[in-house]
């Protein structure tokens, strides 16, 4: 079937396959044709991921989440970042109707984040932190957050989060300090914990407008 439709349009080499851009070959061809390419190529799994993308974003394709997340199943038992997609999606939409083959959230994003996936290790990290889905764990918490590293305004505002619960006065104060960064860039969260923070050490007028300057600013960033 794929190769009829092929030679009905003068295809006749995966050479003029490959010199044709994602999207058009998708929205020409279909997605058969994208899946046998990459076949080819040994980059099925690959294939499944980039489809799942490309209907998420709706690049080249009318945007589907079902379509992407159900591409994303295929492979999410061997692709980090598929894993993700549908570990992030199940949790974000628990009452959603599941495929078969979808798996269980936390698995899926267990083998994302020990593949390395940075968005992974963040939201395991972050549900060890506060004890969503999984039982509470500061040790497995900043396991995962400190995989994921500091270099994006969210993995602070994780962080930040974290050690400022510490007992130790030195994590406190890191912590203290990466809520601020996060803060300074915008984080709406990182102002809520902020003010939070200051609302509770306050004992002046003055150092209450402090935490009220940062509840203003995380409503208005929110």
């Amino acid at each position: 079937k794929t190769l009829a439709v092929l030679t009905e349009v003068n295809i006749t080499s995966i050479g003029e396959l490959l010199s044709m851009p994602r999207p058009a070959l998708l929205s020409r061809f279909g997605a058969e044709v994208v899946i046998r390419l990459d076949q080819a190529l040994g980059q099925d799994a690959v294939a499944a991921v980039r489809l799942g993308a490309m209907y998420e974003r709706g690049a080249g394709v009318p945007q589907s989440p079902r379509q992407a997340f159900d591409w994303y199943v295929k492979v999410a038992d061997r692709e980090a970042e598929a894993a993700f997609k549908v570990a992030s999606g199940m949790l974000a939409n628990p009452d959603a109707p599941v495929p078969a083959g979808a798996g269980d959230p936390i698995e899926r994003l267990r083998f994302a984040a020990e593949q390395g996936h940075r968005g992974a290790q963040r939201l395991l990290g972050g549900l060890y932190m506060e004890g969503v889905k999984v039982g509470k764990d500061a040790a497995l918490a900043a396991k995962w957050l400190e995989a994921a590293g500091e270099d994006t305004t969210e993995s602070r505002r994780e962080l930040g989060i974290l050690y400022s619960r510490s007992d130790t006065p030195e994590t406190r104060t890191k912590g203290m300090q990466l809520l601020q960064r996060a803060y300074d860039e915008g984080d709406a969260i990182a102002a809520a914990y902020l003010g939070l923070y200051a609302e509770r050490a306050a004992l002046t007028i003055e150092q209450k407008s402090i935490a009220l300057a940062y509840y203003v600013a995380s409503e208005q960033a929110a």
